[in-house]
């Protein structure tokens, strides 16, 4: 796991790079699930209704499987204001296991 805050624009549809390592190397996502999930706080439920997820293929593409890279759209519904988006975790389904693989603060720029 790695923790790595993040900002985002409100209104904005959002575009995010992502790099799955492990031991500082590129982790294999070939054909992997992907989960990102837009809480208001650590710890609050994944079924808690203020929770967005997003998920491949719909929203997290797999740009270069080998590599470990991935990017996540984020559309400007899920950044209004109200919203209250303050942390997120991604996680990656494997084998039927979950694992976080990336998580940390959010911070919504108001625009």
């Amino acid at each position: 796991m790695l923790e790595v805050d993040i900002t985002l624009g409100e209104f904005n549809d959002e575009t995010l790079d992502v790099s799955i390592t492990s031991g500082g190397s590129p982790f294999n996502i070939t054909g992997l699930t992907m989960e990102m999930y837009l809480k208001t706080a650590a710890g609050v439920s994944d079924t808690d209704p203020s929770t967005v997820k997003l998920t491949t293929p719909t929203d997290i593409t797999i740009t270069n499987g080998p590599g470990g890279l991935a990017t996540v759209v984020i559309p400007n519904a899920d950044l209004q204001p109200g919203d209250n988006v303050g942390f997120y975790r991604y996680d990656i389904l494997q084998a039927g296991k979950r694992h976080t693989a990336l998580f940390g603060k959010v911070t919504v720029t108001s625009l």
